[in-house]
């Protein structure tokens, strides 16, 4: 319930109260590890930036591993403007998903650190990693992984100032996630997650400076081209146009 109460109040955006709740529920799981018990006063104990020596490994068995609330956890921390937690909780979700042999989980894991990472890295070097990382996003996620594998080659993109095929990238993204609905996504919710605060803080961002950049009728003709595009024509898109 914590963790479900977690995701609600990310996807309405109070980042703090979700930080709140999903350090609580990674608490609570710790005390059932170890005693069996909760204490309710235990719950409010912020979590260290190391977490590596929490002696728990997952309260969900039906759905996902221990370290699903890790990387929700880390997007709170990131939206927050906290990095060094956010990187902190995205290493700890990736540990806890190697362990338990959970793919998909460590490979979203993986995007998460490096989404954070080269937030201020527009190297040849942080693309060619991105492309990698889409790649392995549209292996294993037909939902939303490979749209935020596709909005962060636009991001660089931008930065970089090929604006056309940007705004043709955030085109496609805009229209693969027409509405954010987290609680569709459960276990898969990491990826609308990440979107909805992308949207915001970046996607809009973007497309306002490629508009202005480039005039209305070329950044309209680019970012229709992404509106027509299936997920699969995008990703080939965003590879072929990176490579």
């Amino acid at each position: 319930m914590l963790e479900a109460y977690g995701i609600l109040l990310a996807s309405e955006g109070d980042y703090a109260g979700a930080r709140r709740m999903l350090e609580r529920c990674i608490r609570a799981s710790e005390q059932a590890k170890l005693s069996g018990g909760i204490a309710l006063t235990q719950l409010e104990r912020s979590l260290p930036l190391n977490t590596s020596d929490l002696s728990l490994r997952g309260f969900g068995v039906d759905t996902c591993d221990y370290g699903f609330a890790f990387l929700l956890l880390g997007l709170a921390e990131r939206a927050l403007g906290r990095f060094d937690y956010a990187l902190a909780r995205f290493e700890q979700g990736h540990k806890n998903a190697r362990e338990v042999g959970m793919t998909w989980l460590e490979v979203m894991a993986e995007f998460l650190q490096l989404s954070t990472k080269i937030s201020e890295d527009h190297s040849d070097s942080a693309m060619l990693t991105c492309v990698e990382s889409l790649r392995r996003l549209n292996q294993i996620d037909p939902y939303l992984g490979p749209v935020m594998g596709i909005a962060q080659i636009a991001d660089l993109l931008s930065h970089r100032g090929d604006l056309i095929r940007a705004s043709t990238l955030l085109g496609a993204v805009e229209a693969l996630i027409p509405q954010l609905n987290v609680l569709q996504y459960y276990i898969f919710c990491v990826a609308p997650l990440w979107l909805q605060h992308a949207q915001g803080t970046t996607i809009a961002p973007m497309l306002a400076a490629a508009r202005a950049a480039l005039g209305d009728a070329a950044f309209e003709a680019a970012y229709a081209e992404g509106q027509r595009m299936t997920l699969a024509q995008a990703v080939e898109y965003a590879l072929s146009e990176t490579n």
